[in-house]
């Protein structure tokens, strides 16, 4: 699956990765990374837009993502930092429950097999003894990805291009890599995504699609 020009006016409810939420803490603390600062202008620009038929954008984050980010804030500390950088009265916490663990269970067996995720793990770069951690990591990122999906949601931000972007393709979940370059993008306005463009620089192959 793979989305080709897409008009940002009809982007409403997004999901933010975990990746999204980095970038914009280290874009806060004034890092003058590209990716960060373009994460913080879209962000910016999806929060003070409305949709073409006028509605505001609805923001979702997985509980996964809070936990991958929690150090030594407390869990409401670390709520309140997150909105914070996010800027958006619709924020919506997305809780994994059993709805979506059943969901999981019953249509990602293939790609959560052991086998399946040593493959992958492989495909995308991570070593014979990393592969324990890679397990780990790739499974929170289907789990964040299907919390979306089962919110019916339009799109996921991330800028996690060697993980999350391919999983999202694996359960035909429409993702956008946030690199400027695959964006038209004239002075503080953001009109269209290309996806196209991320697919030819990230992808070798075709996803699977079950």
């Amino acid at each position: 699956m793979a989305i080709n020009t897409r008009l940002l006016t009809g982007w409403e409810k997004i999901l933010l990765d975990t990746t999204v939420i980095i970038n914009l803490f280290l874009a806060k603390k004034g890092s003058n990374d590209p990716i960060c600062l373009f994460i913080q202008k879209l962000m910016s620009y999806l929060v003070n837009n409305n949709t073409a038929s006028g509605k505001e954008r609805q923001f979702y984050i997985s509980t996964i993502t809070l936990s991958e980010l929690l150090s030594d804030e407390t869990e409401r500390e670390l709520i309140m930092q997150v909105l914070s950088v996010v800027n958006s009265k619709n924020v919506e916490l997305i809780a994994f429950d059993d709805k979506i663990g059943v969901e999981i269970a019953n249509s990602l067996s293939h790609h959560l097999s052991r086998t399946e995720l040593h493959r992958f793990a492989q495909e995308i770069g991570w070593k014979t003894h990393e592969l324990m951690m890679a397990r780990e990591w790739i499974n929170r990122d289907y789990m964040i990805a299907m919390s979306g999906k089962n919110r019916n949601i339009d799109l996921a931000l991330t800028a996690d291009h060697k993980t999350f972007y391919p999983i999202c393709r694996n359960i035909d979940l429409e993702c956008a890599v946030c690199e400027e370059e695959f964006f038209n993008v004239g002075g503080i306005n953001i009109y269209e995504y290309h996806d196209y463009k991320a697919v030819s620089k990230y992808i070798s192959i075709p996803a699977i699609i079950s």
